[in-house]
């Protein structure tokens, strides 16, 4: 006979740390699809997933490595290179006729008023996909999300010693990329993905 409390065995997702059941049900029960981005060391993964019983389906999906193809030279992991990846995904999404309004998935994501994820629901707005956006004042502003604030820093940096600024902007200056020049670059590539 056992003596004591039986221990509850959790689901396997939720004892890895990789699935909160409780957030993904809020979210489920919206029945909206939903819109999920993942960063990892190199990348931003953004995708348009739909649920289904059997496993989540993914609808459109896009990685900023794909920025390359469009020209981009800078960082993939910034606020600018997020803000081009979601109006990558929306461009997607609008040339297949996507037109159902979607929710944020976080997930584990450490949610940062105006950052990075913040830069990527920007760019997934401006491409025209509906999403509800409680605050506005989460989304990062113009300047951020064109890249003004890198370059300034970037000038500033040049400024008080060379050795920082080729060391903090060198795999900008190792693709032959100017962080200087990074608002009209971004302002390009913004151009070329709305066509």
């Amino acid at each position: 006979m056992v003596k004591g409390k039986i221990p509850v065995v959790q689901y396997r997702r939720k004892a890895s740390g990789r699935t909160n059941y409780r957030k993904r049900l809020r979210l489920l029960m919206s029945e909206k699809d939903r819109l999920v981005v993942r960063f990892s060391g190199s990348a931003i993964t953004a995708q348009l997933v739909e649920y289904n019983q059997t496993g989540d389906l993914v609808k459109f999906g896009v990685n900023s490595r794909s920025l390359s193809k469009q020209g981009w030279k800078f960082g993939l992991k910034n606020i600018p290179a997020a803000y081009l990846t979601g109006l990558l995904l929306a461009k997607k999404a609008k040339s297949n006729n996507y037109n159902n309004e979607v929710i944020l998935d976080t997930g584990f994501l450490t949610i940062q008023k105006q950052g990075k994820l913040f830069a990527v629901l920007r760019g997934v707005i401006d491409g025209g996909v509906a999403v509800k956006v409680g605050n506005e004042n989460i989304l990062p502003d113009e300047e951020t999300v064109s890249g003004v604030r890198i370059s300034e820093y970037a000038k500033l940096l040049s400024k008080e010693s060379e050795e920082s600024y080729k060391k903090q902007f060198s795999k900008c200056l190792a693709n032959g990329a100017d962080p200087v020049n990074l608002p009209a670059e971004f302002a390009k590539i913004k151009q070329e993905i709305l066509g």
